[in-house]
């Protein structure tokens, strides 16, 4: 799989190291509905300057590759979706990146730990916040924060008619469990950013 800033333009918003960033990344929308919901939604304001917060203070991003047979391994099978929240629970550290997927798709995550959650969101539990794209074309975006073991929807998100409440964010937190113990440095990407492949966990199986 070749990773391309066309495929997945998200992506050179994540680091400085590119060249030919763009100064700004213009975010289209499905429909004008949901550009009302962009424009109206304070969380979703906050979101990408909240990445280049991190950004000037020297955090790395984590970007991801999962094919088709991963992404419905997580969705559809309850002991991976199980052993991936166990896994996320046991890192705490802020981190935020790309979650790619075929086809153009990408989650765009910022999970905060408390101490970050309180200096740059004003919140005394860790945060997560997840945008859910095609190519440039924003889908959904939901934010949340995460108190002990429960995972609480702040605002309403954006969302396209065949979504749910905490979609984005679990799903978003499955693939970051799992790619603890099962991620490997993919080396075919024409991009400058670290890209990170999930492989198949046999013994889930």
């Amino acid at each position: 799989m070749t990773i391309t800033y066309n495929q997945y333009p998200l992506l050179s918003y994540t680091s400085y190291s590119p060249k030919d960033i763009p100064k700004e990344l213009f975010i289209g929308a499905v429909n004008s509905r949901t550009i009302q919901e962009i424009l109206a939604h304070k969380g979703y304001a906050h979101f990408f300057p909240l990445i280049v917060n991190l950004q000037r203070n020297t955090f790395q991003p984590s970007n991801y590759f999962l094919s088709q047979n991963i992404q419905n391994l997580l969705l559809n099978e309850e002991k991976s979706r199980f052993y991936s929240l166990r896994e996320f629970s046991k890192k705490s550290d802020t981190r935020y990146g790309c979650i790619l997927m075929e086809n153009g798709y990408t989650c765009l995550y910022v999970y905060l730990s408390k101490k970050d959650a309180l200096r740059l969101k004003r919140i005394s539990d860790s945060y997560i916040g997840v945008g859910y794209y095609k190519k440039n074309i924003l889908i959904g975006f939901e934010e949340g924060v995460i108190n002990n073991d429960s995972l609480i929807l702040q605002e309403n998100g954006i969302y396209p008619e065949e979504a749910n409440w905490l979609d984005y964010l679990t799903f978003c937190i499955s693939v970051l469990g799992y790619a603890v113990n099962n991620s490997y440095l993919m080396d075919s990407h024409e991009v400058d950013e670290k890209i990170f492949m999930l492989k198949k966990n046999d013994l889930l199986h």
